[in-house]
């Protein structure tokens, strides 16, 4: 099970925003979350995962930035993390539990509540 990236040039930069950005590497569609790869300029040399949109599975028709090689390597964990997310893998990054993060709700309101870890599995929770 092989990661699709390619490497490539930032050729456009659409929209940014403070958790997203819009942009084009080798003129294709690409997004980028710059608290994970760091700032993307025009010129940037960059890696981008195109399994997606080269498979056709309707996901947007976009690439997502894998990494910056330009301004992304070396960027500074998030103070305070000290959970692995995706562990094991290429992709693990260190993150805050969220419990951490402001107060807790004082209720639920009668509202239930299901952890599923797949989407498959919500059809039957929904079904009861």
């Amino acid at each position: 099970m092989a990661l699709g990236l390619r490497r490539g040039r930032v050729t456009a930069v659409r929209e940014r925003g403070e958790r997203l950005v819009r942009l084009e590497v080798d003129d294709v569609p690409c997004i980028a979350y710059p608290r994970l790869t760091g700032e993307v300029e025009v010129g940037d040399d960059v890696v981008v995962n195109e399994q997606a949109r080269t498979l056709g599975l309707g996901s947007g028709g976009f690439d997502v930035l894998y990494a910056n090689l330009t301004h992304g390597l070396g960027l500074a964990a998030e103070g305070g993390a000290h959970v692995m997310k995706l562990p094991y893998t290429p992709l693990q990054v260190a993150v805050r539990h969220g419990e951490e993060e402001g107060e807790l709700a004082p209720g639920l309101a009668g509202v239930p509540v299901v952890c599923c870890s797949v989407h498959s599995q919500l059809a039957p929770v929904c079904a009861g």
